[in-house]
């Protein structure tokens, strides 16, 4: 034949394209073989001993087309799911991270003003001149109690 086209490959070559067209129709028998200088043959009839039967996979069905686009349509929606729910739990990781953090400085803030009441000797405030107005003790052990208050709540785990 011209062109260099050997008749098994030919007929390989039709058996494939046939078989593909009319996937109805029974499957068609590929054989392999190996010459002795190692060239690589292939037809529709065994011809050497050597030869080895090769199955050829026709085209689906429709219907299992339709099943596989389906299969990817779930496996789809189920992987958006899962990034949905990953993208949801760094979120919320995220706000966690930020209230501990919040916590945190109000933590020290409440500690910071704690040490500083236990160490006074008395409150005051200022007048709108400026002056100091000491303040009674009971407002200092009041202050001090919600001062303590504000420690539980902020630095406790």
């Amino acid at each position: 034949m011209g062109a260099g086209i050997s008749l098994p490959r030919l007929t390989l070559w039709f058996i494939v394209m046939s078989s593909g067209l009319t996937h109805g129709l029974q499957a068609a028998e590929v054989y392999r073989w190996e010459d002795e200088t190692g060239g690589v043959h292939y037809s529709d009839r065994p011809q050497s001993p050597r030869a080895k039967k090769l199955e050829v996979r026709q085209g689906g069905s429709r219907e299992a087309a339709m099943q596989e686009a389906a299969r990817l349509e779930r496996t789809q929606r189920m992987l958006d799911e899962y990034a949905s729910e990953r993208e949801d739990r760094e979120v919320s990781r995220a706000q966690a991270e930020t209230e501990k953090a919040k916590r945190r400085e109000q933590c020290d803030a409440a500690s910071l003003e704690q040490v500083e009441l236990e160490y006074s000797a008395y409150l005051y405030t200022r007048d709108k001149d400026g002056n100091k107005i000491i303040l009674p003790d009971s407002e200092l052990a009041q202050r001090r109690k919600d001062v303590a208050a504000r420690v539980a709540e902020f630095c406790s785990q």
